[in-house]
């Protein structure tokens, strides 16, 4: 039940977010980023000390344990074939393209831009709870000093460039970057497999984005300049 309860509060801070974003039109990155930065200040308050649990039935399941017969995986793609299809099928996901391609364009062809990104950034919070559901099963604690928590922001912009989202938008889908997070995920495994300090994979992330942006910037321009 607490669970619903999380992902219905995600939500509504998706939705908030977003409508701080419409009303005061300040970039996306800078009131994400504050947002962010004000819910891990909610956390330390909740919580000083690491600890907490979570069901263990729902952790199972999280985690593709026995007697629960959904493999990890599975619970990967859910998201992407419930949610995700759906919303890229419907009027909501071509008006985001089109927001995303250029605002005053769609503005012009009828899209109601406040409302649709007050939609979009709720299903992003309908994923960051899901995220967040996600990866308690998996530690079975919470706590707002681990070290994940402090590389998350860099992952998941890692993982959305990677996966093939333009950072101007207009660009992208959640296939690409979910099979992105899937390989960071396992880039510390593979440096163990190397002898390398699996505490470099940040540094290896790190370049990766840089690099495929960089790649990206010059294919843009080279696009535009042929045109």
């Amino acid at each position: 039940m607490l669970a619903f309860v999380f992902i219905i509060v995600g939500v509504l801070i998706g939705a908030l977010t977003g409508w701080i974003i419409s009303v005061s039109g300040i970039a996306d990155i800078v009131v994400t980023l504050a947002t962010s930065f004000l819910l891990v200040g909610v956390a330390m308050y909740v919580m000083p000390q690491p600890g907490g649990g979570i069901n263990q039935t729902l952790a199972d399941l999280i985690s593709g344990k026995v007697p629960n017969f959904i493999p990890p995986l599975i619970c990967l793609i859910l998201p992407i074939l419930l949610i995700w299809i759906p919303l890229y099928r419907s009027k909501l996901g071509i008006s985001m393209y089109a927001i995303g391609s250029n605002k005053d364009a769609a503005f012009l062809s009828g899209v109601n831009v406040n409302l649709t990104r007050i939609k979009l950034y709720a299903f992003g919070g309908l994923f960051a709870a899901l995220s967040g559901l996600a990866l308690t099963g998996i530690t079975l604690s919470s706590s707002p000093f681990a070290n994940i928590s402090n590389t998350a922001t860099l992952n998941s912009v890692a993982g959305a460039v990677l996966g093939g989202v333009a950072l101007s938008g207009g660009v992208g889908g959640l296939v690409g970057p979910a099979l992105a997070a899937l390989i960071l995920y396992f880039i510390p495994t593979i440096l163990l497999a190397f002898g390398i300090d699996p505490a470099y994979s940040q540094i290896v992330t790190g370049a990766l984005t840089i690099v495929v942006v960089l790649l990206g910037g010059l294919l843009r321009k080279r696009t535009a300049g042929k045109k």
